[in-house]
Formats: C-alpha cells, structure tokens, sequence
C-alpha cells in the first residue's frame, strides 16, 4: 500500500505507471503491458471513521488470502495498492475479486468488493 503522491512521485521520474481506479462494487477489463513498469490499482470507499481495514483476495474459487491491518489515509477516499507487475505479467487470464474490508469491535464491514478481469497481452508470457 502506498499514497497518492508516491505513484506521482514513480512518474515523475519516468517510470511507465498502469493504474486502473475502481469503484467500490465495480469492475474492470485489465492487462499489463510489456512496456509497464509500475501496476497501482485505487480502490475507492469511504473510509471516514475507519481504523483499521484488510484486504482479502480471491482468484477465482481459489482460497481467499488476507492481508491485515493495512496502512491508509482515511482521508483520501481509497486505497492505493501497488502489485507485484513481474508476477501478474506471467498469471494467465483470471478473474480475482478484492474485499476491503473494516475491522471493527462487533466484526467485518465490508467497505466495497472490486472484480479485476485479467487477460495476458496478447503474445506474452501467461497467455
């Protein structure tokens, strides 16, 4: 997880950013391009009054996995996830479905569930 001003800060000097921004409840067709060097990914939710929120991941009707008590800025509206571009370059065509979710006294809340629709570039690796 990162802010907003590191990816600015990745393309100011020069690195070729993929970004897809998603909406809590939304979707999105996406590939990686040979010529990218950085993968972010913003998913929107309103954070406000949230202390401590997690990210479970599941690739299609894969095991789920959590990743805890990640680090954000209730202020901004999202949170901003760099992934590992090396690794999804080589996955082939996939649907993987993001939870953010609160952590709270009484349980989970969940925030917003985002589906990313992955299909190789055409002619690479993973396809």
């Amino acid at each position: 997880m990162v802010t907003a001003d590191v990816v600015e800060q990745l393309r100011r000097e020069g690195r070729a950013v993929r970004e897809y921004r998603v909406p809590a409840g939304g979707g999105v067709l996406c590939t990686v391009a040979p010529h990218d060097q950085v993968l972010v990914t913003r998913l929107s939710a309103d954070l406000h009054g949230v202390s401590r929120i997690d990210l479970v991941s599941r690739i299609g009707d894969g095991e789920e996995r959590r990743v805890p008590d990640l680090p954000f800025d209730p202020a901004a509206g999202e949170l901003v996830v760099l992934f590992p571009i090396d690794e999804i370059r080589t996955r082939p065509a996939h649907v993987e479905v993001l939870r953010l979710l609160a952590m709270e006294p009484g349980g989970e809340r969940l925030l917003g569930e985002y589906t990313f629709d992955h299909a190789p570039w055409p002619g690479h690796a993973g396809g």
